[in-house]
Formats: C-alpha cells, structure tokens, sequence
C-alpha cells in the first residue's frame, strides 16, 4: 500500500524484544506508575514506524522518539474516560484494530515464511533431518564417509520452498509465464527449479499471493478481476470502511485513492488486513505471541495521547498576530537567493499558514511541557534520550560555558538542542541567536541567515531585531557577495529601526556596498573615526 509502506518494512522483528526475561537492570525509567524497559524503548519506536496515519506536525512534530513515547504515556493518561471509550469503539479503532494484527502477520509470517510460522518451520526440520544430511568422501578411500546435518538456519529457505510447493501448486499465471514459455512442453527443467521460480514469483508480492488464496478459501470462488464485487455497500469491504482509512491521508492525497487504479489498490489493502487480520486470529499466532497485546496498548496510547493534543489542548490556543510581511517576504527571498521583484504569492500565503501553525506549535508545546513537569518522571540510564529531561535554563547555561570556554563544536550541539526542543521558550529563542553566531564563525553562512532570519519571524525581544538585520545584511554583503540582498536587510533598519545603535552603521553600509569589511572591528573603527558613539558588543548581542 502507497500511504506510509515504507514505514512498515522490517516489521517481522517488530515486538519479539518483548519475548525476553526481564529484570531490574533492563530498566530506563519511570513514567508515572509505568515503568519502561528497553524492550518497551524498542517497542514503541517500532510502533511509531508502522503507524498507519501520517503522524501530526503538532504532535509529534519532530520529537525524539523517547521524548514522544515519555509524552504519550503522561498525556494518554490525561484523556477523560469518557473520550477514552468513544474512542475505543470508533470505526477508525475498529480498523485499527485489523490493520495491526494484519500488519504482524505479513512481516512476521506471510512475507519471510510464506505463510508458516516458525515453530512450523522448525518442526519440519526436526521431523525430516534426513533430508539435510550430506555426506562426505574422504580422499582417502580407505577411510569411511562422514556425514553432516546442515544446521536450521542454512536450510530454511530451503524448507520453506519445500513446505509452500506442498500446498500450493503454481497458479495459471506462473504456468503462463514467460519463464515457463521459455521451454518445451516435453523438456520441461527439473522441478527443484520449476519450484523455486514458482516461490520467487510469489516473494515479489505476498500481500497480494495471500490475498487471492484466502479470498478463494473464504468464499469458495476466484479472486475476482474487479473491485464491484468486493466494493460497495453490504459487501466484504464498503464505502464507509474506505472513508475511515482515507482519513489516515493527508488531505492532499485522499483524491488520489477514491477513484481508478489508487481507489482500487486502496480497497485491496482494507480487504487483506481482514482476511490477514482473521487468520491471524483463527492460527493462534496472535495468542502465542503476548508481545502483540503490549505493542496494540502502545498504539492505542498514541491514540490517545493524539486525542487530548487536539480536544484539550488545541482548543486553548490563541490566534496568533498576524506576522510582520517583510520578514515573510525577506525568508522567501533568502531561499531564492536573489532579489524578486514579483513575488509569487501562493509561496507567500503558504509561508504565512506555516508560520501560523508554528506559533500554534509552540503553544501547545509550551502546555504540553507544562503537563509534563507535574508528572512523575524518572530516567535510569543514559539510554533513553528524552531531549527534554533537562530544564532549558540549565542547557542554556550549559551551552554558554561550552561557548565561553570555546568548544564550539558541544556547544553549538546544546543550543540546537534548545532551538529544536525549546523553541517556545526565552532559552529556545535566544539560542536561535547563539546558533546563528557560531555558524557564522565555523563560515555557514547559510544556515546562520536562517537562525537569525527564524528569530525574525518567531523571537519575541523585538530590541534584537536591528543587530539581526545588521547581521544578515552584513553576513550577505561581507561574506557571500549578494550585496542585493544586504541592501534589503540594511534599508530594513533605516526605513523602520531609526532609533537603534545600528542605525548610522547601516547606512555607512549601504554606502559602501560590494566594498571589502574585513571584520565588524574594522566598522566599528570606522565609526570611531567619525566620531560616532558605538556598543562593542552592540553586534553580536
């Protein structure tokens, strides 16, 4: 299926971590009356990879996963009983609730297996030993032979082709094939290779094998060539089960599944996770396999972690102020590198949505870390990562000894940490600034345009402003040779900034723009001489 695949590949090892014993050493922390393993740890980030809806920009947005799973298991339990059971019995859980065990049962048994499970696939081994002895001549004729019995996990796909081939004679499709067209009826190759090209062609889409054969089973005829007997209202798969799992779509994508070949392929993938999803059930595998129970708990926590963001939190935000539009228009001319005169504005009302939701974002952040410092919240060992563990008054303080004591290279670690975690805070905001100061001295001077020009549209100390513009004029006119895009930012401090220390140094700039600075000093000498009053340090905080 096209909507998340990708995400879902590598599933068969999905919660067997859950399998193992364990013990008071294997804990990373405590969250709330929860206690989280490693193989909770390893658990979740799984989940998260094969959750089937497209993951929200408010939350998680770019969390770490230990930093989202921390704050699923605080904000799940916030949600009130009563949407916790609405929730429960919606259809959009209902399907959920097929999508998953189907999930497992693709990766873990249909796809590596072909359909057995392990335990199946050893017994056979156990049983027919025989069949995987070789023996071995010695040179020495005088010497008797000695024999060998390969080891499982050398012959497994071995069994594999021998237990499928014994269910499962090759369909018209494969008789047709060119592969078999390629020989003549009467010399035909032996049937060890007729049987693995049988099983290769069934490898390159088991999804769709399986589909067909428990279809057939299910409801004694051929799988049929059209959806209409499969798609529509009182049939296996209706029109209401297909708007559930749109809406699992962003929105840009559902129309892309509601008619032709993706409305097709959509239905196909509702009518495998049931009938996967049923022999799961019916085989026992999801009983033998108690690590499913702990995973489906975690993506039913995800749900409702989800469900208070948006009931009880998103509902508190304030409408943000409209932004200033020459920040808008300057971080689009950034990105195009050069001045347009003509605008493109769909890119600008575009920028202004983004920005909209990224004051929104932070809101609901800033709740969020709220909700998070009432609860109980223990970490163990250094393993999980959870970003936000440490308060950002002491990873600020933390970045500027780093700073202080030149070790860039940490500190710059520190300050991101900050800007990507914190960013509705004062710490977050100020280590935009910090940021974009050290990637200016390690000559980034790309990325620093876009720390400063990040804390023009989001920083809320508008004292600031005229030495990040003087910065981003300077940075552009100094260092990169677009002296066009200085013009920009210095015209900036001298159209609206006219009482800022910066002021005259603008227009002393301006004049003198496409000319070689070879450092602030160098300006600030230069005021000096004219016997301008000037901040040493007015430029670089």
């Amino acid at each position: 299926m096209k909507l998340y695949s990708q995400a879902i590949v590598g599933l068969s090892a999905v919660f067997l971590a859950f399998c193992a014993k364990q013990d008071a050493g294997d804990n990373l922390a405590q969250i709330g009356s929860t206690k989280i393993t490693k193989q909770h740890y390893e658990a979740f980030n799984k989940v998260v990879r094969i959750f089937p809806s497209k993951p929200s920009d408010i939350f998680p947005g770019q969390r770490s996963p230990a930093t989202f799973m921390t704050e699923v298991e605080v904000l799940s339990s916030k949600l009130p009983k009563d949407q916790k059971k609405k929730l429960v019995q919606s259809d959009d859980w209902s399907w959920k609730k097929r999508y998953y065990p189907a999930q497992f049962y693709i990766f873990d048994v249909l796809a590596p297996n072909l359909g057995f499970t392990d335990n199946e696939l050893k017994g056979f081994y156990n049983s027919n030993k025989n069949l995987f002895v070789e023996t071995f001549r010695p040179a020495d004729t005088t010497k008797k032979d000695s024999t060998y019995t390969k080891p499982f996990d050398e012959v497994r796909e071995k069994i594999i082709t021998m237990m499928f081939c014994e269910r499962n004679k090759p369909d018209s499709a494969f008789m047709n094939s060119a592969y078999m067209k390629s020989f003549p009826k009467d010399s035909l190759p032996p049937q060890s290779e007729i049987d693995d090209s049988w099983v290769n062609s069934v490898r390159k889409n088991p999804p769709l094998f399986f589909m067909k054969k428990f279809y057939k089973e299910d409801f004694g005829k051929a799988y049929p060539d059209s959806i209409d007997e499969i798609f529509g209202d009182g049939k296996v798969i209706t029109p209401k089960d297909l708007d559930v799992i749109l809406n699992w779509l962003p929105d840009d994508r559902r129309d892309n599944f509601t008619q032709g070949h993706g409305k097709k392929e959509m239905v196909e993938w509702l009518l495998k996770w049931k009938l996967f999803a049923e022999r799961a059930e019916k085989s026992g595998y999801l009983k033998k396999n108690p690590h499913y129970k702990t995973g489906l708990d975690w993506a039913l926590r995800i749900e409702y972690a989800n469900a208070y963001v948006i009931s009880e939190l998103s509902t508190k935000v304030t409408p943000p102020a409209a932004p200033d539009s020459s920040n808008i228009l300057f971080a689009y001319t950034d990105d195009l590198g050069y001045v347009n005169l003509k605008p493109d504005t769909s890119e600008i009302n575009s920028r202004i949505r983004i920005y909209n939701q990224k004051k929104k974002t932070d809101q609901i952040d800033s709740m969020i870390y709220s909700v998070r410092k009432k609860a109980v919240i223990k970490y163990f060992q250094d393993e999980l990562k959870d970003d936000k563990v440490i308060e950002p008054s002491k990873l600020i303080a933390k970045a500027d000894s780093l700073r202080d004591s030149s070790k860039s290279d940490a500190a710059e670690q520190e300050y991101k940490k900050l800007v990507d975690n914190f960013g509705f805070t004062p710490e977050g905001k100020r280590a935009t600034i910090e940021l974009a100061k050290l990637l200016t001295e390690r000559q980034s001077y790309y990325q620093a345009v876009g720390y400063y020009r990040n804390y023009l549209l989001h920083g809320d100390d508008k004292s600031k402003f005229c030495n990040v513009f003087f910065m981003i004029g300077f940075i552009y006119d100094e260092y990169l040779d677009k002296p066009g895009l200085a013009e920009l930012n210095y015209k900036y401090i001298l159209k609206n900034l006219k009482d800022c220390d910066l002021t005259d140094d603008a227009e002393f700039m301006m004049l003198h723009l496409g000319e070689p600075m070879s450092s602030i000093e160098e300006l600030q000498a230069e005021a000096l001489r004219q016997g301008r009053k000037i901040d040493a340090d007015a430029t670089m905080n």
